[in-house]
């Protein structure tokens, strides 16, 4: 059986020395009500450091850790489960499927209230 998990990153800092934030404080990002928009070449100047990094494979040492330790996190959530319901244990096996998957990058730049 194969399951797939989105999970959200963040880090504030450059993409050269990021520092990750918890997944509390990316969760209170989500909740974050944009102050509005900037011209487009300014947003292109804002992101285009950190999609270079991707592109260049920096960030996914910080990303591949994350999907081992969500992998190790189901793995052993499914194994409680299954023990609490006396079925067997044998045969189960989490493994993160590497390198990890992109589906976006977003980029959030304090409004003038920050």
């Amino acid at each position: 059986m194969v399951v797939e998990e989105a999970h959200l990153a963040a880090f504030t800092g450059t993409p050269d020395n990021p520092t990750w934030l918890s997944d509390e404080t990316v969760a209170d990002l989500l909740k974050a009500t944009p102050a509005g928009n900037m011209p487009e070449s300014m947003g292109k100047a804002f992101i285009t450091p950190t999609l270079d990094a991707l592109n260049q494979g920096h960030l996914f040492a910080h990303l591949s850790d994350a999907a081992d330790t969500k992998a190790q996190e189901l793995d052993d959530s499914h194994r409680r489960v299954r023990q609490a319901a006396g079925t067997l244990v044998r045969g189960l096996r989490v493994t993160a499927q590497k390198p990890v998957d992109i589906l976006g990058v977003y980029q959030f730049i304090p409004g003038g209230n920050a």
